[in-house]
């Protein structure tokens, strides 16, 4: 899996608290490698978010990806709590 970031996923993981972003590094380690383990509960979006996806770092801390390949490409889109 080769895992990329979008300019404004930075500038979301900038404005996350110190241990909010260990949390977020965690949780895309635990991704990159099971994308479907259940603790991340990754999950398809709905309009106007169609053909993306997201995984959760904490119940109110989610980070948005789009995927290509089953899982070979993903691209972090955004991450907010």
């Amino acid at each position: 899996m080769e895992i990329k970031y979008s300019q404004t996923y930075y500038q979301g993981y900038k404005l996350l608290s110190r241990s909010d972003r260990q949390l977020v590094n965690d949780t895309i380690n635990l991704f990159y490698h099971n994308p479907q383990d259940p603790v991340l509960e990754n999950h398809p979006l709905k309009k106007p978010m169609t053909g993306r996806r997201a995984i959760s770092a904490r119940d109110d801390l989610r980070i948005i990806f789009r995927e290509k390949g089953d899982y070979m490409e993903v691209l972090m889109l955004d991450v907010w709590d």
